[in-house]
């Protein structure tokens, strides 16, 4: 019913919204990124994120216990998207299949399992 959305620059800078599609969904509270541990990774030809999402904290915004075992499944993407870059590109891990690029749409999410 409703999926996580985490947005990041190359600074480092995020955006975290909770919702059902792109047009329904609102910011989550200051309180969670704390423990998302965010950390920009910055070279001369590259940039990059990397970060973490304890389960905790996804149990405790989908108000859920832990449900995070082997086998445990979800669906989730990634994507890498440059639309106002000189050369516009975009990169996803699992196909977005519409004329017109929108990553949130989650009929297109892949699913996950736990090992």
């Amino acid at each position: 019913e409703r999926y996580l959305n985490f947005e990041f620059n190359s600074k480092g800078f995020m955006i975290l919204h909770i919702g059902k599609d792109r047009h329904n969904r609102g910011a989550l509270t200051d309180e969670y990124r704390k423990f998302l541990n965010v950390n920009a990774i910055n070279e001369k030809d590259f940039w990059g994120i990397t970060f973490e999402i304890p389960f905790s904290v996804f149990c405790s915004i989908f108000d859920k216990e832990n449900v995070f075992v082997k086998g445990y499944s979800f669906t989730a993407n990634f994507y890498k998207c440059a639309d106002k870059f000189k050369f516009p590109h975009y990169g996803m891990w699992n196909e977005v299949d519409v004329d017109h690029p929108d990553y949130h749409l989650s009929q297109f999410f892949g699913e996950i399992v736990l090992g």
